[in-house]
């Protein structure tokens, strides 16, 4: 019997490794809207059926892909020259205690101390200090992002059209405190990747 044991979670644990498991819904999961129309100078609404802000934790066992239920993202434009976004400002906020994962056990474990902390710190913020238009309609927006009661200078690259906003930003987890490496073999990934995907509504 222990010989066919060992070999059977061997075997199990080297399948997990390939997985990842996902808390999107397909229309969170759908591409974007093709297109490439240049930011005219309007901010509409998030159609919130479509828009996410989702990460995906990384350990050699498995990944999952999580997100944040409750979340307000801001673009505050110039008076005079509000297709210059260059001019403009972005806030976003985070309700830490919205953080959906696939394992409800994972997920209430994200909560805690050693992770987030959401009891102390229930929101995450950021507030932009200065936005550089890069090439076409690619921008790199410089602001304070705090986490967990720490704040850090980033610059995160963003997309952003008439239609939605994209962007990706690898956030280092161990600079703000968050996760716990005690954990023997099952070592986590010391980047968690995150995307945002805001569509807007026509």
């Amino acid at each position: 019997m222990r010989n066919v044991t060992i070999p059977f979670l061997v075997m199990s644990l080297l399948s997990l490794s390939a997985c990842q498991t996902s808390s999107l819904s397909d229309a969170e999961n759908a591409p974007l809207p093709a297109t490439d129309t240049p930011f005219s100078g309007t901010v509409r609404e998030i159609d919130r059926t479509q828009s996410v802000i989702s990460f995906t934790g990384k350990s050699n066992i498995i990944n999952h892909e999580g997100k944040f239920n409750q979340y307000t993202a801001a673009v505050t434009l110039d008076s005079l020259e509000p297709a210059n976004l260059e001019k403009a400002s972005v806030t976003a906020e985070l309700d830490m205690n919205s953080i959906t994962v696939d394992a409800a056990g994972l997920q209430d474990h994200l909560k805690k101390d050693d992770f987030f902390a959401v009891a102390t710190y229930p929101v995450a913020t950021f507030e932009s200090t200065g936005i550089v238009k890069k090439e076409g309609n690619l921008y790199g927006i410089t602001g304070d992002l705090t986490v967990k009661g720490v704040t850090k200078m980033v610059t995160i690259d963003a997309e952003i059209t008439d239609d939605y906003l994209s962007a990706q930003y690898d956030f280092p987890r161990a600079e703000f405190g968050v996760g716990n490496d005690a954990y023997g073999e099952k070592l986590l990934e010391p980047v968690v990747p995150v995307n945002v995907k805001l569509v807007f509504l026509k």
